[in-house]
């Protein structure tokens, strides 16, 4: 999943996600792929402070697109990076042996894909 994904999952309620997932998947490890989750804090942080910036010196906004709206209202309401840090932990310490793996390219996608299907052909039976 995205990053903006990962964040509205967080903010519906990762613990509800995480058991429905668990429970459709029992005896499966999960691995869960978050794509550009620093390019998400990145585009946060620079939307928080471009927002600070017109506040205290009174500029008017730039014209945007209606989905370049769209997508700053989206990060306006989706949580910040310590409350998407904390519930990560949270899903690591509740998730024994599932895998976690941040990217920032979607060309990794592909990559991290051959690999565990590498290692999963190499698990004896």
């Amino acid at each position: 999943m995205d990053a903006f994904e990962f964040a509205d999952t967080v903010k519906q309620g990762l613990p509800v996600y995480h058991q429905r997932v668990r429970s459709t998947f029992p005896e499966f490890k999960i691995i869960y792929l978050i794509e550009d989750l620093e390019g998400f804090y990145l585009e946060k942080k620079t939307r928080r402070n471009r927002k600070m910036r017109q506040n205290t010196s009174g500029e008017v906004g730039s014209r945007q697109s209606k989905k370049g709206q769209e997508r700053n209202q989206l990060l306006d309401i989706l949580p910040s990076q310590s409350v998407i840090e904390e519930r990560l932990l949270w899903l690591q310490f509740q998730s024994e042996g599932d895998t976690f793996i941040h990217y920032s390219k979607k060309d990794e996608t592909a990559s991290w894909i051959k690999t565990f299907v590498v290692e999963i052909g190499n698990i004896p039976e």
